[in-house]
């Protein structure tokens, strides 16, 4: 049960750093706390008592600094760029290894005799 929630809770981060697996083990511990004093608790008394993994999220959002999200934000947007380049390099070199590899097939193709004719000439 505490499980399922901190994983929705996870889930609603756009970026997941260090400052974030920070506030994900204290709010573990913190629930860690409640769930021993109540052991029966159901998921649903855990949003209740906690809020909803989307309430925690904003509540987390709403207390970091400003400058920290901006800068996550940016990398996670080079690191795309920088992803998205990288797979095109490959797509690209491996599209054009494929090209060459058929030219050279059909070349071999053409090479190869398939028909041989003879002409047998009478010499009368």
């Amino acid at each position: 049960m505490i499980r399922k929630y901190l994983r929705n809770c996870k889930r609603l981060f756009p970026v997941y750093g260090k400052r974030e697996r920070q506030f994900i083990k204290k709010l573990r511990d913190r629930i860690q706390e409640h769930v021993d004093s109540s052991p029966n608790l159901t998921y649903e008394e855990l949003v209740e008592q906690f809020g909803s993994p989307k309430d925690i999220v904003i509540e987390y959002y709403n207390t970091v600094d400003d400058d920290y999200l901006l800068r996550k934000t940016n990398l996670v947007k080079h690191l795309k760029i920088v992803l998205f380049s990288a797979l095109a390099i490959v797509l690209i070199y491996y599209g054009t290894h494929f090209v060459l590899l058929y030219k050279s097939y059909r070349d071999v193709q053409d090479s190869i005799i398939i028909h041989e004719e003879t002409i047998i000439e009478d010499d009368e």
